[in-house]
């Protein structure tokens, strides 16, 4: 089981400063994905300094900005918002800006 977090998380547990992480989530050296402007870095349960693994993490990064949703679906940002708020997609988060579960496409479909 592994932990999704957010750079100044995993900057803690890990023991660098925010802007190493950033560097090493752009440059793959750890598991991470951007979503809505800002990197979460997967992390294995219980990792400490030298136990994140790299990679980029893409179809394993449980949430879609509204904008891949709409890709995915090939249906208007208006769509998707207005579904939203209707709540027809269900377990929507806003979160600058939204953030959609995967596991909510077989719902929406």
């Amino acid at each position: 089981m592994s932990d999704w977090i957010t750079v100044k998380q995993a900057a803690r547990r890990l023991g660098y400063h925010p802007s190493e992480i950033r560097r090493r989530c752009c440059d793959g050296r750890l598991r991470a994905v951007k979503h809505a402007n800002q990197w979460f870095v997967c992390l294995p349960n219980g990792a400490g300094a030298g136990e994140a693994r790299g990679g980029y993490a893409g179809e394993d990064f449980p949430y879609l900005s509204a904008d891949e949703l709409c890709e995915r679906l090939g249906i208007s940002k208006q769509t998707v918002l207005s579904r939203i708020h209707a709540g027809e997609i269900p377990g929507a988060i806003k979160y600058k800006p939204w953030a959609i579960p995967r596991s909510s496409l077989t719902v929406v479909k």
